[in-house]
């Protein structure tokens, strides 16, 4: 249908819709949909209230932290909590994501640049260096979707976590890594763009591809 034409809204042939795909007609919630509605809001539109703003920038400012807008997660609930620590001369990118789950930690160092859409999530335990360069769109975190139950859904199965994901300091991630758990990366190691790291890198190191893997070293060293 043209843009600003009238009439009803175009629909889909019932034919075309695939069988693993299921669509519900519209109406109004029942009452158990607006109790997970509500909880919804709560976890994820709660930091958009004003005054929930403007203490998160006081929360950021005391502690030398700047956030570009908009700043996603839990994060004023992690700092109020003591979940979530951050040094001093930290950049928050636009659309930064950061949260902990339940009672995941996080600590992130000084002078740490989180670029355009970069997140980082902790299960457990994160740990982020002084002076770490992380860039845009990289995904950080120390846990993973359970999936081995073929008869239960992916999202209703939970996490697991491998052990603690820790950053050293003087790190570079390039654009769209992937860090996931239980790895450690090394000191002054730099990270290639779309790389996937899925089990350590030493430090002073180049590691790219999926899975990472060192290309040479930065200490003068010989790579085997």
């Amino acid at each position: 249908m043209p843009v600003g034409a009238t009439g009803s809204t175009p629909r889909w042939p019932t034919e075309d819709i695939p069988g693993f795909v299921t669509v519900t007609g519209t109406g109004w919630p029942s009452r158990r949909e607006l109790r997970e509605r509500i909880r919804s809001l709560k976890r994820y539109e709660k930091g958009r209230l004003p005054w929930e703003r403007a203490l998160l920038r006081a929360a950021l400012l005391r502690r030398g932290v700047f956030a570009r807008r908009p700043l996603h997660g839990n994060v004023l609930d992690m700092l109020r909590t003591g979940q979530l620590m951050l040094g001093r001369g930290t950049f928050l990118g636009a659309n930064v994501h950061i949260r902990c789950e339940g009672d995941g930690r996080m600590l992130i160092g000084q002078d740490v640049t989180m670029n355009l859409g970069a997140s980082a999530s902790a299960e457990r335990h994160v740990t982020i260096g002084d002076h770490v360069l992380i860039g845009p769109g990289t995904y950080i975190t120390d846990g993973n979707h359970v999936f081995s139950d073929v008869d239960t859904p992916v999202p209703d199965q939970g996490m697991t976590c491998k052990g603690p994901t820790v950053i050293e300091d003087n790190v570079w991630l390039g654009a769209h890594v992937v860090v996931t758990s239980g790895v450690r990366i090394g000191r002054r190691s730099v990270v290639g763009a779309n790389s996937v790291v899925t089990r350590d890198i030493p430090p002073f190191c180049v590691a790219v591809g999926a899975p990472a893997r060192v290309c040479r070293r930065l200490d003068g060293r010989q790579h085997t």
